[in-house]
């Protein structure tokens, strides 16, 4: 688990769970006590090129997992924006899960499978967004309840690091996410 409880403007990112990964900020990604979910602080990384990554090589590989976070997007449908992932656009292996310009939640693997949300992701509105994979089908869920499926095979390992907040862009990344859990 990692969740954001902090000092605000504090940079120190704790890791209580399955990562054991040592955290770094960049940009103006700090805690932040203004959006708080649950009486705690939250990961504000609202200006360009705000982002934490760990150097862990978290890879979700060929086996069952579960990515579950809550977040709020600050900005409006328009603008994509990224939760997590470890890709580079042009690496097999690799993975992300974004709000795409449209406000569906896209959580995709290169080469090129997506499992895309039916629901909209309104700014300002904080949403659970879950994907498992069991079985070989990924399921998504938006505030704990089943929104999508995908049959799929996830690609091999990749080696790049986990980042939360950013992807491929790092200029256009706007989100309060509050916990993330891996598993």
């Amino acid at each position: 688990d990692l969740s954001f409880d902090g000092e605000n403007n504090s940079i120190i990112i704790k890791d209580n769970g399955t990562l054991n990964s040592t955290w770094t900020a960049s940009g103006n990604a700090k805690l932040s006590t203004t959006q708080p979910f649950d009486g705690f602080s939250s990961l504000d990384c609202t200006t360009n090129g705000s982002y934490i990554e760990a150097t862990s090589n978290f890879t979700l590989d060929l086996n069952d997992f579960t990515i579950d976070t809550d977040v709020i997007f600050t900005n409006s449908i328009g603008t994509w924006d990224a939760i997590c992932g470890n890709f580079d656009n042009s690496t097999t292996g690799t993975w992300s899960l974004w709000r795409a310009s449209d406000g569906k939640v896209v959580f995709s693997t290169h080469p090129n499978q997506a499992i895309v949300s039916l629901s909209t992701l309104q700014p300002n509105t904080m949403y659970n967004i879950r994907v498992v994979r069991k079985d070989n089908q990924l399921y998504l869920y938006i505030n704990k309840k089943l929104d999508n499926t995908y049959k799929s095979l996830m690609p091999q390992n990749s080696t790049f690091d986990l980042h939360i907040g950013m992807a491929a862009d790092p200029s256009i990344q706007f989100a309060y996410p509050n916990d993330y859990r891996f598993h």
